[in-house]
This record gives structure tokens, sequence and C-alpha cells, in this order.
């Protein structure tokens, strides 16, 4: 079963649980994004979302522009001898929404919009 469907089938109640899953859902569709049709959940994102503080605070945007930039180095060491024709890179990374989300709040009076998960 894959996290969206687990997701909706979860009732709404006090615990922190069905939030988690939310929580893992964006971390994993959203930032951590691999590909258009499955994706791979990093041990690291299934902690993080165990401690919402934690998810709160992480450096989020370095944490993507760091994955962008290592697969922005590994497809320029495989493709070192050139892109052959008819050939189709793929880029997946979240760091472009990142800056038009930047730029959107330097632009606006009341800054940025922020969700503390706990609020909710």
């Amino acid at each position: 079963m894959d996290v969206k469907e687990k997701l909706l089938k979860m009732k709404v109640d006090s615990s922190d649980e069905r939030l988690k899953m939310a929580v893992l859902y964006f971390l994993a569709r959203v930032i951590r994004r691999r590909s258009k049709g499955g994706y791979f959940i990093e041990p690291f994102i299934l902690q993080a979302v165990d401690d919402l503080d934690f998810v709160n605070t992480f450096p989020w945007g370095r944490y993507t522009f760091d994955g962008c930039m290592k697969e922005i180095f590994h497809l320029r060491d495989y493709f070192l001898n050139g892109i052959p024709e008819k050939t189709l890179w793929v880029f997946h990374g979240f760091i472009n929404p990142l800056e038009i989300v930047q730029e959107c709040a330097n632009e606006s009076t009341r800054g940025p919009r922020q969700h503390d998960f706990h609020s909710t």
C-alpha cells in the first residue's frame, strides 16, 4: 500500500499519526520526489516525520538544494563524453518551486505564510 492510500484510509483522531502520514507524503512526493511514477522514501525522511518539531525547523531548502547539486554532478559525470542524440535528460528536484516561493515572499509586505504542523 502506498503512503497516499494509507493516509486516505486513516481516521481523523486526536493523535498525530495522520498528520505524520501527511507530512511523510509531502516530503516523499514533493521535497524528495525521484520519479514520475513511483517513489523511494529515504530512511532520513522516515525518521524525521516522527518529530514534527524537527520537521518545522529543519532547513528543507538547503536539503533540496544539496540533493539537486548531487544530481547535477551525477549527470555531469554520466554524460562526461557528451549527451547522445535523442537522450531524455530528466532532472528531478524541488529547487525551482522553492525559489519562486522565496521570490513571492520577498515581494509581499506580509512575508511568507508559514505553516506550523502542530497548529492544526
